[in-house]
Order: structure tokens, then sequence, then C-alpha cells
């Protein structure tokens, strides 16, 4: 995986002096024309064409095993706390070596505690590429180490960029203690990496077994840095070639993997590699299941815990003590403990307790010569609480993101919400608060509770609201007589929700202008159409709206109450037929009235301001006689009494 040839030469000739600068350098695996010059050595890994030719007919049946496999694995599983130093390949195109070689069986030589780390890569590169400057795939770089083993950095003087100089017989015959014992391919090709990749890589690690992982490189790789060391997207990027990496752990998110381009690249030559692009834009995967090697010495031991239990979020302080413990890692099962503090004397290594799950856990202690035997320490369950929600309540049809406040609140939560669980779940560092986004569910309370590997907690009451607010409308119209009033309501459905055969709606009233609070007057149900409708006795001016679930409420509508009109006499009962006669009606509620005369309007003259007393002018007649006059209000009239024309 190489840069431009000036790069090249100027790298190889300050690693390896004035005779390999005369060394003509071959093409690796070039990036396109169009793409830009990579800052990195791009092209070293040449897929390997029996894994590219796998019959990917036997795919669903390999995802299925996976799938199966891989249920049975942790949620995430971590192998770098034995990872060595991140290397550089320089200019040279032997990712591939330095992955197989120096990377994952210098991991294995830490784990175990044995000698050699660190590995020449050139070893294996020189001898596959012949002294060349090619890509190299991942079987002829396994199969080498597995018959002819890896030579130490300490004695192929060689060093780590001269690929034209061969192996010596005695480095050959030293790399024999090194090798690898057995490799295992994981899938070849996309469509495999697609349909099992995630389930294979997660079954090998989770049995600690690093992984060998062939990916293709587009142009924004070159950027990821300790600030953006979570890569998944390609977009917009070009292609820039092919390249190998080791893959040490995973999460939910995806696989860590560590690369051979320096400290200087990603998080000191770390990254997250999500599922997404493993699924996408890896090819080739293998394990490495074995490495054999001489041990270094006495591997540690240990013989007691200050303290064998603790709170499952971690945190504890905890002293192990044993022998040869020097140099010391800790692990709280797959779990590396922080703030690790050794004794002069190795006799006792002090620890922060990581996370864990509730449960028992083996704690061992890795130093250069292996790893101790385990003691037991013991992660206390602690149920989850929650204090408050904010919001409290939101729309029936779901959506609303809520953050739920609490106490041990750790770890991969499920939110439920009634019998429905919450998405968008994410989990405070602190344990004290989830942030989740609600399913959609019934008008009125729900139950929500927290589960985690603590327990469940007791719940808490989220109040669903109708989505739509109803609309409310008065029968008829807004001003009526003393007695009885029909309100009528229609709730709405929400878009593609079927309708609610049942829904409580609640009629709420006051005094018409009062700053008073709305009061309950009623209940009542409404059928499958969403109407429903009051009948409520009425004797004064009043405000009614419509609540649902207690706090959905409509418009207001203001009903008038007006009695109606009463005529109990007329100061002239007789007049001309060309009319003119001016006639004053004594009664009742006069004011807001028209007056008719065998049907023809009168002419209004005044109303006194009580509406007692009412004065008109008599319309023309076209005949004589004795004929009814109306008096009509807007909620009634009044019609005994009579005129006579002469």
């Amino acid at each position: 995986m190489l840069p431009s040839p000036t790069r090249r030469r100027r790298a190889i000739v300050a690693l390896a002096g004035a005779l390999l600068a005369t060394v003509g350098l071959s093409t690796v695996a070039a990036a396109p024309a169009h793409a830009a010059k990579p800052p990195f050595p791009v092209g070293g890994l040449k897929p390997n064409p029996a894994a590219a030719r796998t019959s990917l007919a036997s795919a669903p049946q390999a995802a299925a095993a996976a799938a199966a496999a891989a249920a049975t694995v942790p949620e995430s599983y971590d192998l770098s706390a034995w990872a060595v130093p991140t290397g550089d390949q320089g200019a040279v195109g032997a990712c591939t070596s330095w992955t197989v070689g120096y990377t994952i069986s210098g991991w294995y030589a830490r784990r175990q505690g044995n000698t050699g780390r660190p590995f020449a890569p050139m070893f294996l590169y020189s001898q596959i590429t012949g002294g060349r400057n090619v890509g190299t795939t991942f079987p002829s770089n396994l199969n080498l180490e597995s018959s002819a083993g890896i030579a130490p950095q300490a004695v192929y003087t060689q060093g780590n960029y001269n690929y034209t100089t061969q192996p010596t017989a005695a480095q050959k015959t030293e790399a024999l203690n090194y090798r690898i014992s057995s490799w295992t391919a994981l899938y070849g090709g996309k469509t495999q990496a697609a349909a099992s990749g995630k389930a294979l890589i997660m079954d090998a690690i989770s049995h600690d077994r690093p992984v060998a992982l062939g990916m293709e490189v587009y142009n924004n790789f070159f950027a990821v840095r300790a600030a953006s060391d979570h890569y998944d997207s390609v977009a917009g990027s070009a292609f820039a070639g092919n390249h190998a990496v080791a893959a040490l752990a995973y999460d939910s998110y995806g696989v860590k993997i560590q690369n051979s381009w320096g400290s200087g690249w990603g998080n000191g030559g770390f990254a997250w590699l999500s599922w997404n692009f493993i699924a996408r834009n890896t090819f080739e995967a293998y394990s490495v299941n074995g490495f054999t090697a001489p041990s270094a010495g006495p591997a540690p031991t240990v013989t007691d815990l200050s303290t064998a239990h603790g709170p499952w979020p971690g945190g504890e302080q905890v002293t192990v003590t044993g022998a040869g413990l020097t140099g010391a890692a800790v692990m709280f099962g797959n779990t590396a403990a922080t703030g690790v503090t050794v004794a002069a004397d190795g006799t006792s290594v002090t620890a922060t307790v990581p996370r864990g799950t509730p449960g028992d856990v083996a704690v061992t202690v890795t130093t250069a010569n292996g790893r101790s035997d385990a003691l037991t320490y013991t992660y206390d369950a602690a149920d989850p609480t929650i204090t408050s929600l904010t919001p409290a309540l939101g729309t029936a049809a779901g959506g609303t993101r809520v953050t739920i406040a609490g106490t041990n609140l750790y770890g991969s939560a499920t939110v439920m919400f009634g019998s429905k669980a919450a998405t968008g779940v994410t989990v405070a560092a602190d344990g004290q608060s989830i942030s989740v986004v609600t399913p959609s569910g019934t008008v009125g309370t729900a139950a929500v509770t927290v589960r985690n590997a603590g327990g469940t907690s007791a719940a808490a009451t989220y109040n669903y609201r109708w989505p739509i607010n109803p609309i409310v409308a008065a029968a008829a119209t807004a001003v009526v007589r003393p007695g009885s009033v029909t309100v009528t309501g229609t709730v709405k459905q929400p878009p593609r929700n079927t309708p609610i055969a049942r829904l409580a709606v609640t009629l709420l009233a006051r005094a018409a202008g009062s700053s008073d609070a709305f009061a309950a007057v009623a209940t009542a149900t409404t059928g499958t159409t969403g109407v429903v409708s009051f009948v409520r006795p009425i004797s004064a001016a009043t405000e009614f709206r419509l609540a649902i679930a207690g706090d959905v409420v409509s418009n207001v509508v203001t009903v008038r109450v007006v009695p109606a009109p009463t005529a109990t006499s007329l100061s002239a009962v007789s007049g001309p037929r060309r009319g003119g006669t001016t006639v004053v009606i004594t009664g009742t509620n006069l004011r807001d009235t028209t007056v008719k005369v065998n049907g023809v309007a009168a002419r209004v003259v005044s109303v006194s301001d009580d509406g007692t007393t009412l004065t008109f002018v008599t319309p023309a007649s076209g005949r004589t006689g004795r004929f009814p006059v109306v008096v009509a209000g807007r909620t009634g009239s009044a019609g005994q009494s009579t005129f006579t024309y002469v």
C-alpha cells in the first residue's frame, strides 16, 4: 500500500541507507487516476482469488449458523488490553504482513506471556514477494507463518522496511519458535460480509481470537483521528485501494481495529468501523486461532482481593495481592480495569473496577510473563430507579423525546411505555439519565419502567394526549332561552388511525366572562364517528369546552341565555288602514325584538332600557279588521295581542 514514488524513495533512503536507494520500486495496486494522492500507503492487500471465487450459494446457511453462534456471545468484547504498540509500515505495501505478523502475533505473545515480540513483518513480506514491493494475500502470510514462523525484530536486523534482503538461515531457524498454530477463513466476498460478517466476527473475538480484516479504503479514511475515531460513511469519497487491519474488539456500534499507519492516525492507531461499513466495504476476514512461542518466565499469581464484591456500575478501588505483578494489566472478565498502580515489590496491584453486569466475573492479572489464575469478583445488582420524566406527557402518536432521570440507569437498558418499548435509547455515562423516543400509545396514562442488568425499576407515569384537539360546537345557536342547551363535539382521528370505538370526553363549563377555572360538569363517550353530545340545563350565559385525557381541550363556545319576550298590553288597539298609529307595548324582554302586524313589519321607534316597553308605528293595511301583533325575539315570540284597522 504505497504513496507516490518520490515519497517511497525518500522513506527507503532514510530507513535502509544508500544501498536501498538504488533499488527500483514495483507498483502496489494503485488508486484510480481520479483519486487524490493518498497520505498513507494503500493497495498492499491483494484479495485472495480463492476467497473471491467462493460460492455464495452457501451464504444463507452460513449466515444462519453464524447468527445462532452470535446469539450466545456477549453484547461487547474487547481484546485490545493486550495490543502491542501500534506499528508503522512506512512506505512499503506490507499491510497484510504487519496485520498478521506484527499486530496479531504480537497480541498473542503478549496475552500468553511469551517472548519474541515485537515481530518482524519483513520476514514474511520479503519471502512472499521475492524482494518486490507488491500486495500480498492473507493466506500467503498465514500459511507462511504457520509453517516457517516469524522472526523477532531483535534478530531480524534487516529492519521493518527492507523487503529486498531475504532472511538468513539463522533467522529462519529462530523463527520456527514463533508460529501460528491454526487459522480459519471467516468469509470471502461482500455478499457473505453483508449476510454473516457481523456474527462471524463477534463469535471469533468473543472466543479470544483476533480477526485479520480486508477492507476498502476511501480518501476520507485517511483523515480519521482521535476526535473522529468512529468511521461509517464513504459517501463522496474516492476509492483509494484495499487494506488489511486487525480487529480486536466489538460492541453495538461496530469493530475496533488496530492499523499499521503509526500512532498519529486514528486514536493512537486505533479506530472503530461501524457494522454498516463491515457489511458494505469489507470483503475478507480470517481468525487466527492460536500462536506458539517460548514462555518469558513464571506467570504472575494472585491470592486475594481486598473486596470480593461491589456495585455493578463499577468505580470501586480494589487491591489484588499476589506475586510477580510488575507491569500488570488487571482484567474483570473481558474488561480492563483503569487506574492501575503496582507496588514496587510486585506483590500487589490497585485498580479501579470497570463497569460490569450483576453476577460473578473472573479477575486476572496479565504481565509480560503471562496471565494469572482467576479470582472471583461479584458485581452486586442494583435496581434502576426513576425520579422524573421530562416532559411527562406527549402525543399518543408517539415520537416525543423524553429524558428519564433517576439512579442506576447504566448499561444496555430497555425502556417500556406500557407494553411497548421506546426507541432511540441513549444512556448517560453517569447512569443518572436516559433519553428515549416514545412509542405510540393509548390516550391516557402509561406505566414507564427501565430494565437493565440490575433489574427493573418501579413504574413512573407518562400521560398520552390525543394527537389532534377536538372540535366543539353548540347546537343551532349560541343564544338560548333558559332551560337546556345541547353541546356537541367531534374528536378528530389521527392520520391513518382506525376509528376509536369508545373515547371518554369531559364537558367543562364556567360562567361567561369569568376568570375562574373550567369545571367538569359531565362526561360522555364518543361513538365510532368520534361525535359526542351533551344536553345541559342553563339559566345564565355560560362558556363550554371539551377535554380528552384531562389535558387536551377544545376551543371555547359561549352560550348566551335570553328569555323569550312577553306582551301584556297595547296603548292603542285600533287605527286607520293607512297606518301611522303610534303604539306602546308593555311586557318583558322587549330589547332586540321585532314587531309585525298581520305579518307586516312595523317600525320600532324605541325600547326602554329595562326592556319592559316598546314603541312602534303601525304599518299600512290593505283591508280593515282585527289582526295579530307579534313581538319576536332571538329565543321566542309573544303573539297574544291584536290591533284593529278601521
